[in-house]
């Protein structure tokens, strides 16, 4: 389980969960979806249970061979969710699957682009991105929440189905002012 293997992840999945759910009000998704949605979230890296920590904690740049292991984290995490036999949707295993892949193409495991992805999916993309981009690493410093919402503005289009990246930008944005006064 994610809490036993790696504290970094476990707090990266509860982040990416909270984020996820949060997001998913904002775009009117239904209760029932939201729980899903919180579930996709918190389990959207699960498959790295099954890489090597001296991959997973490394310092320095991935060989092209340990790269790919951390690429079929998604395929590994929905092959273990698959295994428990009908104990999660298909909305939460392509939420899963697919969180890696980008809007307009090029992620992975598979490279696919919008027209094959589900809205977990797409959801998970840009809370996981920022909750990366925020949070500190063994091979990288955290950055602002200015530099995260200046990628993820960038990256509209392109990695991030730009509707749900304008309501994330908009509504967190908000939220982070409201905390500020």
């Amino acid at each position: 389980d994610l809490e036993n293997y790696d504290d970094y992840t476990y707090t990266r999945s509860l982040n990416v969960s909270t984020l996820s759910i949060m997001l998913g009000l904002a775009m009117g998704l239904e209760r029932e979806n939201i729980r899903a949605l919180g579930v996709a979230g918190l389990l959207h890296d699960i498959g790295k249970t099954l890489i090597p920590h001296d991959i997973i904690d490394k310092p320095t740049k991935l060989t092209p061979a340990e790269w790919k292991i951390i690429q079929n984290h998604p395929v590994y995490g929905y092959n273990l969710l698959k295994a428990e036999g009908g104990l999660f949707n298909t909305q939460v295993l392509n939420g899963v699957l697919l969180h890696r892949e980008n809007f307009h193409g090029g992620g992975y495991p598979f490279g696919v682009n919008s027209d094959k992805l589900n809205k977990f999916a797409e959801i998970i993309t840009v809370t996981d991105v920022f909750d990366a981009i925020t949070s500190k690493r063994s091979y990288k410093e955290s950055k602002s929440y200015s530099e995260a919402f200046t990628y993820i503005m960038e990256e509209s289009g392109i990695k991030f189905d730009p509707k749900i990246a304008q309501v994330f930008l908009r509504d967190l944005i908000k939220k982070i002012n409201e905390e500020a006064l």
